[in-house]
């Protein structure tokens, strides 16, 4: 068998950051035009070789342990916790594993000098290594490649998240419902037959694909210097949540519903009811970090958010969790967004050259 790749986009969450966390609310998620991809070329014995050159190092080993430094096998954690518990799912399935290389690389927008790009490359290579996994055993379904991934990162996560990213990686620009938690068990893991069969059974996510209309223009640029660990600031809102429950709910309902009513504009092509909507998303997730202690955006972002819809922006914020590792804007043409892109580049800025796209997984 010859070499097979499979190509996961990365995302950007428009709606959803935070309110995604907790069923039924829903999130918009874009996927866009830059990939990680994995490459899998086959060997002859029952090895497995992990080479990431996106972090200079190569690591080897079998289903159980992995060679390399405690630092290297960390960084690799989301490739080795997708090999695991997709041979877990080949012993399910009575398919022996045979050996592999397995090369991932990010395309450069991942690898940002300063700072995160917020692209979601976590995601994006565990869907591409499990795909890649699959396809060289004989299994090429899209939903068990979901299913698996979605395992694999909360996993590797901690259980902290929605998985709206992985779906993404999967499925491309989608509105997204979370499945429920009660679906990943850790103790699965140990269980070959049971992680199998819950790998099988129907989970209760909702996936739509959505597009982002044409008339519209993304863009998205890295603010240098800055930095927050969206893992950090979800179990920050957690411990908030624990003490205020009902408050919680009250939020979350809030945001939950105008993104709603954003999703309905967007669908109908209604660009100025969703803009209404979308903006109301935003202040209400800074109201949310503010009683929470979050800082999803500062005053000083807030700032610059104000100063972007004044330089070509439409409609703008900081995505996904916010705390200002990149932010995003619409713009209604690509004048607009040209002066925008302008603007934040003499602000210190890198500009991040991306475009929405409908599809997700790749595998050839």
């Amino acid at each position: 068998m010859s070499s097979i790749t499979a190509s996961a986009p990365g995302k950007i969450l428009l709606l959803g950051g935070y309110a995604v966390l907790e069923r039924p609310n829903v999130a918009y998620v874009l996927a866009v035009d830059k990939h990680v991809k994995a490459t899998l070329q086959p060997l002859n014995e029952q090895e497995i070789i992990v080479d990431l050159p996106d972090f200079g190092f190569s690591i080897h080993g079998d289903a159980h342990q992995f060679s390399g430094s405690t630092e290297e096998r960390e960084k690799a954690k989301f490739v080795i916790h997708a090999i695991r518990a997709t041979i877990k799912y080949l012993e399910y399935k009575k398919i022996p594993w045979k050996g592999f290389k397995l090369v991932t690389h990010s395309d450069e927008a991942f690898q940002l000098k300063q700072g995160k790009s917020g692209l979601g490359s976590s995601a994006a290579v565990t869907v591409a290594a499990i795909a890649a996994m699959l396809h060289y055993h004989g299994i090429k379904d899209l939903e068990i490649v979901h299913k698996l991934a979605q395992f694999s990162h909360a996993y590797s996560q901690g259980k902290v998240g929605s998985g709206f990213d992985i779906a993404a990686a999967c499925y491309g620009s989608i509105e997204y419902v979370r499945y429920s938690a009660t679906n990943i068990s850790f103790d699965l893991a140990q269980d070959s037959n049971k992680f199998g069969k819950v790998i099988e059974s129907k989970w209760d996510y909702t996936i739509q694909k959505t597009q982002m209309p044409s008339s519209l223009h993304l863009a998205i640029a890295n603010i240098i210097g800055t930095s927050a660990s969206t893992s950090a600031m979800v179990k920050k809102l957690h411990a908030w949540k624990e003490k205020n429950v009902n408050r919680y709910r009250e939020l979350l309902n809030s945001i939950n519903e105008v993104d709603r009513l954003a999703l309905i504009a967007l669908r109908q092509n209604n660009i100025d009811a969703f803009a209404k909507h979308f903006n109301t998303a935003r202040t209400q997730t800074k109201k949310l970090g503010e009683e929470a202690g979050i800082e999803t955006e500062s005053d000083g972002h807030t700032k610059l958010i104000n100063s972007s819809l004044q330089n070509g922006a439409w409609v703008c914020r900081l995505p996904g969790a916010g705390g200002g590792d990149s932010i995003v804007a619409l713009c209604k043409s690509e004048g607009d967004k040209e002066k925008l892109e302008g603007f934040w580049k003499k602000r210190g800025l890198q500009v991040l050259r991306v475009q929405p796209i409908p599809d997700g997984l790749r595998v050839k």
